[in-house]
């Protein structure tokens, strides 16, 4: 599954990756090594115990770049990752979610957008009537938004995606 991810990326001009890893990390170190059998570079940040998604981040934040891209490791979605640069550098914002309309109702609504791509409101713990799409496990962020939450162990979607879409 992670081979697919990597592929699809590098088709779209991407070609270095930062693998957020914890249990089982091993396998995944041995499996693709430096990345360079795929013809991209990996490197890894490896949790010794779970973090939530920000703990992880943080952990990795001497590695990331200044602007980096952020996906689930199991979730591929058929589209090009760097579509996502135009609204981040539009909104001049430290965040950009991609968020799809769920009106196939494939998963849990969690996602409220204005007409202009404005996140108003996004929870993981419920879904409104009012809510139309649903995160879709890809983003690009600007490092900065590591200095929101001075946490070991948070969830960026819990804690920081909350102060994001305030601000």
């Amino acid at each position: 599954f992670l081979e697919i991810l990597v592929s699809q990326f590098k088709h779209h001009g991407i070609t270095r990756f930062l693998f957020l890893t914890s249990h089982l990390h091993e396998v995944i170190e041995e499996h693709f090594g430096d990345g360079s059998g795929l013809g991209v570079q990996i490197e890894y940040s490896t949790e010794p115990e779970p973090l939530g998604t920000g703990g992880a981040l943080e952990l990795a934040r001497d590695k990331l770049d200044d602007l980096f891209y952020l996906t689930n490791g199991d979730t591929i979605l058929p589209i090009d990752p760097t579509i996502l640069d135009e609204g981040f550098h539009k909104q001049k914002c430290l965040g950009f979610i991609m968020i799809y309309d769920n009106h196939e109702k494939i998963a849990n609504k969690n996602a409220i957008i204005d007409d202009y791509g404005q996140v108003l409101l996004y929870s993981k713990l419920t879904s409104l009537p009012e809510m139309t799409g649903v995160e879709a496990g890809l983003s690009i962020f600007s490092k900065k938004i590591l200095d929101i939450c001075k946490k070991e162990n948070y969830s960026l979607e819990m804690e920081v995606f909350p102060k994001l879409i305030n601000n």
